[in-house]
Parts: C-alpha cells; structure tokens; sequence
C-alpha cells in the first residue's frame, strides 16, 4: 500500500515538475512552413513569394470543361471581352446554349453571377493582396539590395497588370496599397477611372525604375517582368485613355518618347516570321516583352 502510495506521489511530482517543459515543448510555430515575419530573409522565398503572385495570372476558373463553373483562362479574358463582344468573333461551342456565360456577355445580358466576370475580378484582386505582400514587407527583409529593387519592381509590376485587366472591364475599382482583411475590405470605396489609370501608371514607372533589362536575366528567369515589359505597358495604357475624358493629361507625343526608350534599348527586335509569334517558339523570344 505505501509503496502505491508512493509510486502515486511521485508520478504527481513528476507532472508537476515536467508540466511546463511539456508546454513549451508543444507550444511551438508549424515545422515546414514559412511564415511572413520570415518570408523576406531568405532569397528562396522571396522569390517563391513573387512567383505565387506571377501564377495567379495562370489560373483557371474550374478544374475541367463541362463544370458549372466552366473553365475559361485567365490570359484569355480579353478575347472574351474585346472580341466575343463586338463582331470581331463568335462564341463556337458544340450547340447553341454551350458555355452560357459567354452567351451573356456576346449578348450583353451579363448578371453579378456571371463566371467570366467574378473569375476576372477575384482572381486579379488575389494576385493584388499577394503583390502587396512582397510591395509592403521586402523592404525589411534581409536579402541582398538587387534581389531586393528586382522583386519589388516585379510585384509593383504585377500589381499593375492586374488592375489594368480590371480597369479594362470594369472602369474605376477598389485601390489597395497594402494587405487588408476581409472586414476592412468592404470600407475601400470605388476609384474614379482617371484615378485607377493614375495608379497603375505610377506603379509602371516605379517598377521600371527598379527592374533590370531583358538580358540580365538568366535564361531559367525569362519571362518575369522587366524594365522594357514595365515601359510597355505604361505606354499601353496611356494608349487606352488616349482619346477620352481620362486622356486629357496624355498626348501621343508621351508614348512615342515610352516606346522610343524601349526600341532604343537594343533588347527586342521583329522576328522574321510574324506567325512565330503566336507559337510556342515565339515565348520569350525577342519580338515579347511579356
């Protein structure tokens, strides 16, 4: 009986003894993954963090074709609103009623629920919130300065591209700078379209400033953003407002001295076969800028 007694108390002592040991043994961050704070401090993640921004541009609206919700490429999305929606194209399909969203936009009878529509706009704000991640914390981060001024140029870049698709679509949207939360979100009011084209200028030329020319890259890293990609497409989307109330503070003479720093740079020129182009010997080749 005393011996039980005995054996009882010093289990006891020992729960007690190892109890905080035990707590702070357990108490600990998730093993294998990376967390924000440290995100920044190795260039490996860094660089994982910019190329999770670049793959949103790739995404999909559904797993396969025939899902309700259909499955339209993201990098096809301009087809379906400059094309599909003049007389430029036709929807195809195997019947009539095939793939009805595109109906509703080739008829203009286009509701909230349409997926071409939310795709483009959840999709683009995903790769904003993850540009924003890279755009508001690599500053602190521990990697070296090129590294640095080269990742942030791509993110402002990317963040760029993503509302030009939706200033596109959707005239004047929500601006985010920074990362906000689900209920902050709902507070950010609409922009003025003049406001979101100055936006996205600002960060083109930023990003311009920052990113490195074509060549610099090695041959793994061809087709991320680059100095000459960030002049282009400033000198887009001046082209866009050109001839609107929202052009008033361009003239032609502004994306001809653009384009101009970005022929004269010596980093692009025509391929001899305008058909290469559009295949797959024509990625990255020296007729794209991105």
């Amino acid at each position: 009986m005393k011996s039980t007694r005995a054996a009882s108390l010093l289990g006891l002592l020992l729960t007690t003894a190892f109890a905080p040991g035990c707590k702070s043994f357990l108490d600990k961050e998730p093993l294998g993954t990376t967390t924000q704070d440290n995100l920044f401090k190795d260039p490996t993640n860094a660089v994982q963090a910019v190329n999770a921004t670049y793959d949103v541009a790739a995404w999909d609206q559904g797993p396969k074709w025939g899902d309700p919700a259909g499955q339209y490429v993201a990098q096809t999305y301009e087809w379906m609103f400059g094309d599909l929606m003049t007389d430029d194209s036709e929807k195809g399909g195997s019947s009539a009623s095939d793939f009805g969203p595109l109906i509703e936009l080739k008829t203009w009878n286009i509701p909230p629920s349409n997926q071409t529509i939310t795709t483009l706009w959840v999709h683009s704000f995903t790769g904003i919130a993850r540009a924003n991640t890279v755009i508001n914390n690599i500053d602190a981060g521990t990697i070296n300065d090129d590294l640095k001024k080269r990742l942030k140029g791509e993110a402002l870049f990317l963040r760029a591209y993503f509302y030009f698709n939706l200033v596109k679509a959707f005239g004047g949207v929500p601006l985010f700078e920074k990362t906000v939360t689900p209920t902050e979100a709902p507070n950010v009011s609409r922009a003025t379209i003049a406001q979101t084209y100055a936006f996205i200028e600002k960060d083109l030329k930023a990003a311009a400033a920052l990113l490195p020319e074509k060549n610099a890259y090695a041959q793994a890293d061809l087709g991320r953003a680059t100095k000459g990609a960030a002049n282009g497409y400033l000198a887009r989307a001046i082209m866009y407002q050109l001839g609107t109330v929202n052009g008033n503070n361009h003239t032609w003479q502004e994306v001809y001295d653009i384009t101009s720093t970005v022929i004269s740079s010596t980093q692009y020129s025509l391929l001899a076969n305008y058909a290469a182009i559009h295949q797959e010997i024509g990625e990255n080749s020296s007729e794209s800028l991105f």
